[in-house]
């Protein structure tokens, strides 16, 4: 990417979908997650306007990652692209209150490409998605998704189970407990 000018941020997508398909897995799943915290920032200032632009960039890059991901299923970056597109385009639209669309990403996230870079992609307590969603009370959701996700991640597969048990014995997991209660002694 670095012989690779671009006028504005609105004509970054059409750059990077000329580049070669390998070479955008490459960059994708940093774009997605640059465009996401873009989007969530101005969101923060008030800046309606530009986190659409954010988001809506977000989501060209998504698009990409996921039709050419499963192209490229050996690509270290394809799996990564594909996951964290389906996490950061649920929770923007669980921010618009589209709590079925959030839910659709959720469920579809474990089943991207398999790559190495899910099994040991740790954190499920920084997943915004699944926090917002049992905020949200959408407790049976998450618990399926973290069951899925244990078979998957090799690195949070302890966790991921307790997190689901938790959510089905009416117990919120620690990690949400701890986010939570840090959120509410910062407001």
């Amino acid at each position: 990417m670095a012989g690779l000018k671009v006028a504005s941020k609105d004509a970054m997508p059409r750059a990077i979908a000329a580049l070669p398909e390998t070479e955008r897995l490459d960059v994708l799943w940093r774009l997605i997650s640059d465009a996401y915290h873009e989007g969530e920032n101005l969101r923060n200032k008030g800046d309606s306007a530009g986190s659409k632009a954010a988001w809506l960039r977000l989501s060209q890059y998504a698009d990409q990652a996921w039709a050419i991901g499963p192209r490229h299923p050996e690509h270290p970056s394809a799996g990564s692209a594909m996951f964290d597109a389906h996490i950061n385009l649920g929770t923007v639209a669980l921010w618009d209150g589209d709590v079925r669309t959030a839910l659709a990403h959720l469920k579809a996230a474990p089943d991207v490409v398999p790559s190495d870079t899910l099994k040991y992609n740790g954190g499920i307590a920084s997943n915004r998605l699944v926090r917002y969603l049992l905020k949200a009370g959408e407790h049976d959701a998450v618990a399926e998704y973290c069951d899925r996700m244990a078979k998957i991640n090799a690195l949070e597969s302890k966790h991921l189970t307790a997190t689901a048990q938790a959510i089905r014995a009416g117990k919120m997991p620690e990690w949400y407990q701890m986010l939570t209660e840090g959120e509410t002694t910062r407001q």
